[in-house]
């Protein structure tokens, strides 16, 4: 025990803050402490991400963070490219989800459906799906990934052709499935 414990506890969070930095982290399943390693979070924020997380179901696209309190502009432009949303996750989670008497899936009421913010930014936001989040392309660089491909002719095949394309321009990056106590 002749680590000093203060030295040992920096390294392992600039680990940690390195891995996350490379590979991403999926918003849906990890942990409040492992949020805190994101750029553009901190503790209260990566609380905040959770709550929101529990009250309105998995978030469908990079654009819901800007629904998350206390999470502006500033904040969202660092974190965005960090973080990744699974669509996997998305579909199985949204035909998991029990349907009402109406046949309409519960879960995507619940992600329809959510509390608008205050501000007029906060409700702006598609809850439409876009295969780009499971990348490390940041938002603001999604015109110029996409751009490419709508010069084909078969670019109408939709998100599916987009993403598939993408695969095959980027190394494949694990996301983070596990929690950091």
């Amino acid at each position: 025990h002749d680590v000093s414990q203060t030295l040992l506890k920096a390294t392992l969070d600039s680990v940690v803050e390195e891995c996350v930095s490379f590979v991403g982290v999926d918003i849906n399943i990890c942990s409040e402490v492992l949020l805190r390693h994101i750029a553009g979070l901190n503790a209260n924020r990566a609380k905040n991400i959770i709550e929101w997380r529990e009250k309105n179901g998995p978030f469908i696209n990079r654009e819901q963070l800007k629904k998350v309190k206390g999470l502006g502009p500033k904040s969202f432009q660092q974190c965005a490219g960090f973080i990744r949303i699974n669509q996997d996750y998305i579909r199985t989670f949204c035909s998991n989800q029990p349907t009402d008497s109406s046949g309409q899936s519960q879960g995507a009421a619940t992600l329809t459906n959510e509390k608008l913010g205050k501000k007029k930014s906060k409700a702006d936001v598609t809850l439409t799906p876009n295969p780009l989040d499971q990348t490390c392309i940041h938002p603001e660089s999604y015109d110029i990934a996409v751009r490419p491909r709508s010069l084909e002719p078969d670019a109408q095949e939709g998100i599916d052709s987009i993403s598939c394309y993408l695969a095959s321009l980027l190394p494949v990056k694990p996301v983070f499935r596990f929690c950091v106590h």
